[in-house]
């Protein structure tokens, strides 16, 4: 249970990261939900292997 926790926060960390930097650069909406989905996506991915 602690480590499913533990990868869920990993997870939202990584996404809220991506959308930071989506909004830096002035992205609209629907490129923050996708910089934030891939950069979580490819975060989680690599973090687990």
């Amino acid at each position: 249970m602690t480590w499913e926790i533990l990868n869920i926060i990993g997870t939202l960390a990584f996404a809220i990261s991506g959308a930071l930097v989506a909004m830096q650069e002035d992205y609209d909406i629907v490129g923050v939900l996708v910089l934030g989905f891939a950069t979580a996506y490819g975060g989680s991915t690599i973090r687990n292997y």
